[in-house]
């Protein structure tokens, strides 16, 4: 560094010979060369002398800025020293039939549609701002022992009078059942009925609505899971059709454990797509077995975030979906909405 400070001194001595001047911030001023040891002046040399000395300054001045600034290199992705924070508010609760659990939830166009076991239905306006109680309905698979674990809209719309769009819900036995929610909730229809060729304790069908793919999340019997990607099977007007999809048929088929060795996931329940990522909800809202997010990266095949929202939500996490840029998560008594 002294070294580079001398040629400095020697080059601003042979400028001042040869009656050059120092240009700063256009004004012509002679500066005795102790004052160039400054590094806030030597970076505020105008571009007429940057111009005319360039290549010369830029030797002398580089290994001075270089080895003064101890830079060093390191591997990995970058450190963000800032806090991850979420704000969460109670969005209302749920008024749906008090005697029977809840279960999906999904939302689209401003309404959000929860579903509790036996086939109830509760739609919500959330367009207000506020969580309003628009309808309640029964799908067409209602019964006793009937349940709709997970809910996820499409994207096709039976008709151009039907608010939502087609409604895609995860039953018994890993049966998917495609319901059209008529008009403006006047009523339910089976519209297709969708089988897998292999056999999991339990199976969630979600749709990707940005890219026009259907999603299994499936639990292994040893609690294991299993993520496969099929095209979304084309449906058709007029009759209600059974489509049985193979193994073979998905265009991606893999297990997550194969890439993830971090926090078990366990008592899992509804999942939901967006932006490319998998979202997760998990756990029974109790010290043994916290309320967890877990938000799984489709194309990259890795676990983006673990969220605990233990205390940010009350009672078991059951479903989520994205609205007006916030995350609402369903639990057993209410709706939340989170801000991050």
């Amino acid at each position: 560094i002294h070294t580079q400070i001398r040629c400095i001194q020697i080059f601003v001595m042979y400028l001042k010979k040869n009656h050059y001047s120092i240009s700063l911030f256009n004004t012509n001023l002679e500066r005795p060369c102790e004052e160039l040891f400054s590094m806030n002046l030597l970076f505020r040399l105008n571009l007429n002398f940057m111009v005319k000395y360039n290549l010369l300054f830029a030797l002398l001045i580089t290994p001075l800025v270089c080895f003064g600034q101890n830079a060093y290199d390191y591997y990995g992705e970058k450190v963000q020293l800032e806090a991850h924070y979420f704000q969460s508010q109670n969005a209302g609760k749920l008024q749906g039939d008090k005697k029977l659990s809840y279960q999906g939830m999904d939302i689209s166009n401003g309404y959000a549609v929860s579903a509790q076991s036996t086939g109830v239905i509760t739609v919500y306006d959330l367009n207000g701002g506020d969580m309003s109680k628009e309808k309640q309905l029964k799908l067409s698979t209602f019964s006793k022992t009937a349940n709709a674990y997970n809910v996820s809209f499409g994207t096709k719309k039976m008709t151009e009078e039907d608010v939502l769009p087609l409604l895609y819900v995860s039953g018994n036995h890993g049966v998917l059942n495609v319901e059209q929610i008529e008009k403006k909730f006047k009523n339910v229809n089976a519209v297709q009925t969708i089988t897998l060729d292999a056999k999991f304790s339990k199976i969630d069908w979600a749709v990707d609505a940005d890219n026009g793919f259907l999603y299994t999340f499936c639990t292994n019997k040893n609690g294991t899971h299993q993520i496969m990607r099929f095209n979304v099977p084309e449906v058709k007007e007029g009759e209600v059709n059974t489509v049985k999809l193979k193994t073979s048929d998905a265009l991606d088929n893999y297990l997550v454990e194969k890439y993830y060795q971090g926090r078990a996931m366990t008592s899992t329940h509804g999942v939901y797509v967006h932006d490319g990522q998998l979202y997760i909800t998990s756990g029974k809202g109790t010290p043994n077995d916290a309320s967890r997010l877990y938000v799984w990266d489709l194309c990259g095949k890795m676990m983006r975030n673990v969220i605990d929202l233990s205390t940010a939500t009350r009672d078991e996490l059951k479903a989520c979906s994205v609205h007006n840029g916030a995350l609402y998560v369903q639990t057993q008594s209410s709706m939340y909405k989170l801000i991050f």
